[in-house]
């Protein structure tokens, strides 16, 4: 059993957890009340996106099929229609920034694209291969998808592929987006992270982070650190614009699963496969608190 994929919700008061072991078997999604330090709820699930507003929750099952819940009366929503015909792919789904819209992708890599407020399909993407992820850029009019050694980008109001963000010299583990929509951080299997100007492609940094392979990046609230989950273990944080090393995050036995920024921007979450999530306050990143047995 480990813990992977970790998400804050917006008023900090919980963290999301998903528990399970490869391709999520036996996966649950723990909310974790940070407030009285117990498992408030339990999901049978997987990969999970959480809604900006905080109160929807899109989960793809191991059954592979989509999932819809609400937090607040806690309870399974209603999801699109057609969704309960498809098998997903074992992907992280996604929402806008705005809240206004869900994409999800299917096993035979067809990204839909739906209209939260009343489950219209609004675009499919042919998306080969397969990604393990996708991401909504800020202003909701582009898509990001993982493709291998690559990041592509698609625009939404016709499917079309704008773009690529290239130069990782290994697959592709993780990204993420700084809270201003600026800059896309990723993650990969040859040791890096990199730091790239959304809107030209350009490569802004590039960090050899000298302890395995990246399995997570997560941008600082004020988009001037990201931080680094190696495969050894330890945390690193770095400056964006000095393009240094600032700090390096050691207590986890095994390799990063997730990281998560909480909404403030004080706390750090980390979990990782010795079944422990970390919390560390955000500077000088003391580890605050820590769950053991990461499910139970």
């Amino acid at each position: 059993m480990h813990v992977g994929q970790l998400g804050y919700s917006p008023d900090g008061r919980f963290l999301l957890a998903e528990t399970g072991v490869v391709e999520g078997r036996l996966s649950e999604i723990v909310l974790w009340d940070l407030t009285r330090r117990v498992a408030a709820q339990r999901i049978p699930g997987g990969k999970f996106a959480l809604s900006p507003g905080g109160n929807l929750l899109a989960v793809v099952t191991t059954a592979r099929r989509l999932q819809l819940w609400t937090l607040d009366p806690f309870g399974e929503a209603a999801a699109p229609n057609e969704a309960a015909t498809m098998a997903f792919a074992w992907s992280t789904p996604a929402f806008s920034s705005n809240g206004n819209r869900l994409a999800a992708t299917d096993r035979s890599g067809n990204v839909h694209v739906w209209t939260v407020a009343d489950w219209r399909e609004q675009t499919r993407l042919k998306v080969q291969p397969i990604p393990s992820w996708v991401l909504f850029t800020h202003d909701g009019e582009t898509l990001l998808s993982e493709a291998g050694k690559r990041v592509l980008q698609w625009r939404l109001a016709n499917g079309q592929q704008i773009g690529s963000f290239d130069g990782q010299t290994a697959n592709v583990s993780s990204a993420a987006l700084s809270s201003n929509g600026l800059l896309l951080a990723t993650g990969s299997i040859d040791n890096t992270a990199r730091v790239w100007d959304l809107a030209s492609h350009r490569l802004i940094a590039a960090f050899a982070c000298g302890a395995g392979q990246i399995n997570s990046v997560a941008f600082s609230r004020d988009g001037k650190s990201l931080a680094a989950g190696t495969y050894e273990g330890p945390i690193q944080l770095w400056n964006v614009a000095a393009r240094q090393q600032s700090a390096t995050l050691r207590g986890h036995l095994s390799y990063i699963g997730s990281l998560a920024f909480s909404s403030d921007g004080r706390t750090l979450a980390s979990s990782s496969m010795d079944k422990t999530i970390r919390l560390w306050q955000a500077p000088p990143f003391d580890e605050t608190h820590r769950v053991s047995g990461a499910a139970r």
